[in-house]
């Protein structure tokens, strides 16, 4: 049975969780400092009472996390942080800190200009710019690019509209010394550690990973022929801040609205130019779907879409504007979607929504990707695919076929991650800056994990293809409410892709000692060496939801100078990581018992989905788009 270390491990865990319930304060009391000074404590008396340098690597990775804590403790009580507002030409010294009180920095600083840069063809930024001067130095200033003025740090945060610019200024470099020197040992002795596992997943795991549709009646609006709508398919536009064919700037605007793929047994390109042309027709079509019934229920709407006239009353009033109050609560916010799709058609019907691209951008090898992207849609037979091959996996392990999981998720993550490929054409960058996106990734680390696992355990290998397949099915979800804006600037950074592929990579690999653990708890196989096999998941995803971590931490001290400000996701993402990292110390007793072991198991997942989707419904920095 666990013992008292286990009961106290988790509930110390627990506990950390629900600080994102209570108010920010915590995280500046008494207490809660004095929780951190105590599990640094218990790390420096396990490490002397298991004379743990005996082992270097391990001893190594315990003292990386001690580095971490205590260079958070440096940072919290010696670093220096504030805000400066600079107008042109104007000298300025003096930071405002978060407490009210104020700084100087060692010289002033002027604002000689700022700049925003925009998308082209588009009034949404893609990144920010400051130059200032202090005395005889220059320094430009952006988001992702830190400016230095004698050991302080300078960070593009804010402008006023009218030329001014306002900065983060920070310095804390023994915290951050301290801190990295932290994440540098984790992340080496965590790597050595795995490469000398002797289990069969491990060492490959370590090798591989380190390097529905609402349904529209007929419409009675009069619609462009056929052969006029096949002539737009081709037509490049200007759309997102890029040229992309008229095909999928339709094909997004239709999924956007109507939550479908098509309306009326019209193509998105057919319907987009006939809503073009016909607007006034098309007006009264109920076309915009509502998905909130609360919502549909105060409107007085009949079935799930609504008519754009039909949102208005007889004096032109905005009839959802009358019930919306302050921006909080689940009716104010699905009021905000309908008012991004009622924005969409207006600047649709205004000539605003895009521009002409030059003819030249259809002869690009991703003008190409995008329009076949339109026409194919792979991400429906995607996941329709690997959802058939997960039982028919199973069907041919009951046969006999005993490579036939691996053989089967082995293609199905070839297959995923040419669409992931694919989709990285369009986009230009990696796609990972949304959850559909994020989804469809998660879904090729499923695939590729089932196959590793099945060739052990065919049964775990199928139901892990099965996840995979929910998991692109989510993705397919996802892209029926694109996002219809490009980058914001801070994602526009290298560092997105390194920090969200390792934590994603890693929820993959936790996530499937969920099968694991229901097929340990509900047949009669062998629970100790299934036992094995997730400690095996465990103790990669661990280390890799650690790296993504220190990733994300990196990357936040880079565009806001604070490497961890204990947002919603922050947290729990370091819980997640906390509870599935129990298991693996033995003197918490969890691995004396298989059963007690696998039910554990099953339970922590929870920590994941909270991870993933619970945290979006408190105020996070994470809530990009």
């Amino acid at each position: 049975m666990p013992n008292f270390r286990f009961f106290l491990a988790v509930g110390v865990s627990l506990l950390i969780g629900a600080t994102t319930l209570m108010s920010t304060t915590v995280y500046s009391s008494w207490w809660w400092i004095a929780l951190w000074a105590l599990i640094g404590c218990a790390i420096i008396w396990r490490i002397a009472a298991m004379r743990m340098w005996r082992r270097p690597v391990l001893f190594m990775w315990h003292i990386s996390v001690l580095l971490v804590i205590a260079g958070g403790g440096i940072t919290a009580f010696t670093a220096d942080r504030g805000t400066i507002s600079l107008v042109p030409g104007r000298p300025e010294n003096v930071f405002v800190r978060s407490d009210g009180t104020t700084g100087r920095l060692p010289r002033p600083l002027v604002l000689q200009r700022f700049t925003t840069d925009f998308y082209p063809g588009m009034d949404f930024p893609r990144d920010f710019h400051s130059r200032v001067s202090a005395g005889d130095d220059t320094i430009d200033i952006s988001m992702n690019r830190i400016g230095k003025l004698d050991g302080w740090r300078l960070y593009q945060t804010s402008y006023d509209g009218c030329g001014g610019s306002t900065l983060t200024v920070a310095r804390d470099p023994i915290g951050i010394a301290v801190t990295y020197a932290g994440y540098l040992l984790f992340a080496l002795a965590g790597a050595v550690l795995l490469l000398k596992r002797r289990d069969k997943v491990g060492r490959q795991g370590a090798l591989a990973l380190l390097l529905f549709l609402p349904v529209h009646a007929a419409a009675s609006a009069p619609a462009i022929p056929v052969c006029e709508a096949d002539s737009l398919e081709r037509e490049p536009v200007m759309f997102l801040g890029r040229a992309m064919p008229f095909a999928e700037m339709a094909s997004r605007l239709t999924f956007k609205l109507t939550g479908s793929g098509s309306v009326a047994g019209m193509t998105p390109t057919r319907f987009v130019a006939s809503l073009e042309r016909y607007a006034d027709e098309w007006s009264r079509e109920p076309i915009i779907a509502v998905k909130s019934a609360e919502l549909r229920k105060r409107l007085a709407i009949e079935g799930e879409c609504v008519a754009l006239a039909d949102l208005y009353d007889a004096e032109g009033n905005y009839r959802p504007e009358s019930i919306y109050r302050n921006g909080s609560g689940r009716l104010d916010t699905e009021i905000l979607r309908l008012d991004e799709k009622v924005a969409l058609i207006s600047r649709l019907l205004s000539g605003n929504l895009y521009g002409a691209a030059p003819p030249s951008a259809r002869n690009s090898a991703r003008f190409t990707a995008e329009l076949w992207w339109a026409r194919l849609s792979p991400l429906s037979p995607l996941f329709m695919i690997t959802l058939a091959a997960a039982p028919a996996a199973l069907m041919l392990t009951y046969a006999g076929r005993r490579r036939a999981t691996s053989i089967l998720a082995a293609a199905v993550s070839v297959a995923g991650a040419g669409v992931f490929v694919w989709r990285g054409i369009i986009e230009g960058y990696v796609p990972l800056a949304d959850s559909g996106q994020i989804m469809l990734f998660t879904g090729v680390i499923l695939a590729a994990a089932s196959c590793m696992v099945g060739q052990r355990q065919p049964l775990i290998g199928a139901l892990g293809l099965l996840m995979s397949g929910f998991t692109f099915l989510l993705s397919w979800i996802s892209s029926k409410n694109p996002a219809l804006t490009p980058l914001m600037p801070i994602l526009a950074s290298p560092w997105l892709m390194v920090h969200v592929m390792l934590v994603m990579m890693s929820y993959a690999l936790l996530a499937l000692t969920l099968p694991v653990a229901l097929a340990a708890l509900t047949g009669r196989t062998d629970t100790h060496r299934l036992m094995q096999l997730s400690l095996s998941l465990m103790l990669i995803g661990v280390y890799l939801l650690g790296t993504g971590i220190i990733a994300g931490a990196m990357w936040a001290n880079v565009s806001w100078g604070r490497y961890w400000a204990w947002d919603p996701k922050e947290t729990w993402a370091l819980v997640t990581l906390l509870l599935y990292a129990i298991p693996l110390h033995r003197s918490t007793g969890l691995t004396r018992n298989p059963r007690m072991f696998h039910i554990y198991a099953a339970l922590a997942f929870l920590s994941i989905v909270m991870t993933y989707e619970g945290v979006n419904h408190l105020s996070s920095l994470h809530a990009y788009r």
